[in-house]
């Protein structure tokens, strides 16, 4: 398998080149440990402003799937005051 022109990596299979090289999934890794609640959307933007390197909604979800990170629900539970208690 061919490098492409200006990539330091090589494709994993025929097709294009992802824009997400590897320093760009460790950089979406290490957000994702501070932030796992955060959207795609949101983590476009961060790539975005750290390496001006623009990446669709489809690229990030295939690199979210690259790095094996899941999708976690965030619920929010409310606590509830025992009024006889607090009286």
């Amino acid at each position: 398998m061919e490098e492409a022109i200006g990539h330091p990596y090589k494709a994993a299979k025929p097709g294009f080149l992802s824009k997400a090289t590897p320093e760009v999934e460790d950089f979406v890794k290490r957000l994702l440990e501070d932030n796992s609640d955060l959207y795609q959307d949101e983590i476009a933007d961060y790539i975005w402003l750290e390496y001006a390197i623009r990446l669709s909604q489809p690229s990030i979800s295939r690199l979210l799937r690259r790095i094996k990170h899941t999708r976690k629900q965030v619920t929010v539970t409310t606590i509830q005051r025992d009024e006889e208690r607090d009286g």
